[in-house]
């Protein structure tokens, strides 16, 4: 599969409302009163409380710059030494100044924060923008700096950093592990204020200060557990898009447990077509802990190879993925299929492309072809399950030949349940297209591959050779 890496999205994340129905309303107002008639004093009155209502909120999310905390050992076991120094502030942004000791007779990298592991939290919530890579020969110390992003903690409505959580991945120089050592939690200056009354992520929301400050509209706002877990709990979710018309779909899930889990979405639907097969990422969330997990449409819809007007779609009703929870040792707890309204349109997928293949109550389309930013070209298909069972697509590779010359490939499998359908994407790149003279996607007339189709115990059920004229 495609290596993702993926940013969380920290400008404009969810809107809830405090009265328990989803709504449009953006004014973070949670009892509004429409009016047929209303005076102009009346309408000036609300303007002015809701402009300062959305200046308290931004106010609110201001951090606080004098937290400090005591130098404190994380973690001592004989050969790994952790130690929290200091935090410290700089560009108004918080600055965690850590020590890492090495006492045994091989080099050691401590990791955190990166994609295969991370488990760090400031408060309540789970952060994406602290990483850390240190290496440290043997009989060796290292000093390394980890910055926390201030603009997410704003988000989450963080004004006094209480408590911070942060875990490494420990490894020597032939990638063996040593230890994943869990969140190590460090307790501030500030942390006699968790009795306060604290702001949070949907506070900073309700009070309106992302849409002022990124200009991000609320489009549809949920309050539904659609997990309806005993482990994790899902607060709310909502739709939002950008300036460049972009959506992206966020969720608030809490751990209730006292054991670190993990969140997994996979397999990304978009009105009912799936346009990423496999699993498109992971959350760790701490035990007690919340986390934001997004889906950015954009991302994925470029992931599949095109744009939505490529695949015949021209409003986004709904958004479809597999959630999975596991435990700490990748243990599946519970796994759901989950569909999300997006906009109360009834738009559906209408890409319809010329046959080349239906046989064994499967069909493949030619959807399209097209090019990318980094001049590479996508040959785009549409598969259709319409079996009983489960079937997996995939490009035989070294089988595609484009104006009848052999060109390399890269494509991923596709996984369709019974009933689905989704775009297989044969990307070739910008290098390939070259040194086979193929500039534009005009320049392609006609293209052959051989796919390779699988069930759910990976037994063949066909082998067709299609071919494709453009």
């Amino acid at each position: 599969m495609k290596r993702r890496i993926l940013c969380v999205v920290l400008c404009g994340l969810m809107l809830i409302t405090l009265g328990g129905c989803g709504t449009n309303n953006t004014s973070g107002k949670t009892d509004v009163i429409e009016k047929e008639e209303q005076s102009e004093a009346a309408v000036s009155d609300e303007e002015d409380t809701e402009e300062s209502e959305e200046t308290a909120a931004e106010e609110i999310a201001d951090l606080s710059l004098d937290t400090t905390i005591d130098e404190t050992v994380l973690l001592d076991d004989g050969t790994v030494k952790i130690t929290a120094k200091s935090l410290e502030f700089k560009y108004n942004s918080p600055v965690l100044n850590m020590e890492f000791e090495n006492n045994g007779d091989k080099a050691l990298s401590f990791i955190s924060g990166s994609l295969g592991y991370s488990c760090n939290s400031v408060n309540d919530y789970m952060v994406s923008v602290m990483y850390a890579n240190v290496d440290v020969a043997p009989g060796k110390t290292a000093d390394e700096s980890i910055k926390i992003d201030a603009d997410e903690l704003k988000l989450y409505g963080i004004t006094n950093i209480r408590e911070i959580g942060i875990g490494f991945d420990i490894q020597d120089d032939d990638y063996n592990e040593y230890l994943k050592t869990g969140p190590l939690t460090i307790t501030t200056s500030d942390s006699d204020k968790s009795g306060e009354k604290q702001s949070s992520f949907i506070d900073t929301v309700n009070g309106g200060a992302l849409k002022k400050a990124y200009g991000y509209s609320i489009d549809r706002v949920t309050e539904d557990d659609f997990l309806d877990d005993d482990n994790i709990k899902v607060k709310a979710e909502a739709v939002m898009t950008n300036k460049d018309n972009e959506k992206t779909v966020m969720f608030e899930a809490e751990n209730v447990t006292d054991k670190q889990l993990y969140f997994s979405t996979s397999d990304i639907e978009i009105n009912g077509v799936v346009m990423s097969s496999g699993t498109w990422k992971t959350d760790a969330i701490n035990p007690g802990k919340r986390a934001v997990i997004t889906i950015d449409i954009s991302k994925v819809v470029e992931y599949a190879g095109g744009t939505l007007e490529d695949y015949g779609i021209s409003d986004i009703s709904t958004l479809g993925f597999n959630a999975k929870i596991r435990d700490f040792n990748m243990n599946d707890l519970n796994e759901k299929e989950v569909e999300l309204t997006l906009s109360d349109s009834e738009t559906s997928f209408s890409g319809q492309g010329e046959e080349v293949y239906n046989d064994n109550d499967l069909r493949i389309s030619s959807q399209k072809v097209t090019k990318d930013e980094y001049d590479n070209i996508h040959i785009l298909l549409q598969a259709e399950n319409n079996s009983s069972d489960e079937a997996d697509f995939d490009v035989k590779y070294g089988s595609l030949s484009i104006n009848d010359k052999m060109i390399d490939c890269i494509a991923d499998s596709l996984s369709l349940k019974p009933g689905k359908k989704g775009i297989i994407d044969i990307k070739i790149s910008s290098y390939d297209l070259d040194d086979a003279q193929i500039e534009e996607t005009s320049d392609i007339k006609n293209a052959e591959c051989t796919v390779q189709i699988k069930d759910d115990n990976y037994k063949d059920i066909d082998e067709p050779v299609i071919n494709l004229s453009f």
